[in-house]
């Protein structure tokens, strides 16, 4: 309200922009879940991220980013590494 956006952000409703991220609490490192918020607080960690949207559309899901063609990146970085280790 204090940015006069209220229209836009800070609900989760549609036609809002919305960024949210989902925790798979089900591994052992954060069981029991007596209290999910204090289990993604003190206990998760990234690689437990499963899902995310930025201004409500996917970036990542089941920990696979989104329109990201990752073996180009990767083919890439590999270029760089051996320009940069012949140097």
């Amino acid at each position: 309200r204090a940015l006069g956006l209220e229209d836009s952000i800070g609900s989760i409703e549609i036609g809002k922009f919305a960024d949210l991220a989902a925790i798979d609490l089900s591994d052992a490192r954060t069981q029991p879940v007596f209290d999910p918020v204090s289990q993604v607080v003190y206990s998760a960690s990234a690689d437990q991220v499963s899902h995310v949207w930025i201004a409500g559309r996917p970036v990542l899901q089941n920990r696979a980013p989104v329109g990201i063609d990752t073996d180009s990146i990767l083919g890439e970085a590999a270029l760089w590494r051996e320009t940069l280790s012949n140097h």
